[in-house]
């Protein structure tokens, strides 16, 4: 899952090539957000709903589907972020642990 470190949260949600693995990685991502902010991401970007949609569905202003959009976003990178990170530091111990001759 490398690939995605440093790249914008849309391009990650929106990957086309998703395999099981990625699917299930990104399942397990988004479980871990507030369900409000679960909710308003899954549906601008998976059923493409807009803000008015969202908000009336919701019965909130589009203000507040703005702010948890913003926030939901925010909370996922930062959760992609720190796997990545834990991936690249197990790399790196990895490859610095000396093997016998």
């Amino acid at each position: 899952m490398g690939e995605y470190r440093g790249c914008p949260v849309h391009v990650i949600i929106c990957a086309k090539k998703r395999t099981k693995k990625r699917s299930r990685w990104l399942a397990k991502t988004l479980a871990k957000l507030h369900p409000a902010h679960r909710y308003v991401i899954t549906s601008a970007y998976f059923r493409r709903q807009s803000i008015t949609e969202i908000a009336t569905r919701l019965g909130i202003p589009e203000s507040d589907v703005r702010s948890r959009l913003h926030y939901g976003l925010r909370t996922f990178k930062a959760l992609v972020d720190e796997r990545e990170g834990a991936a690249k530091s197990c790399e790196a111990k990895a490859r610095s642990v000396s093997l016998p001759h």
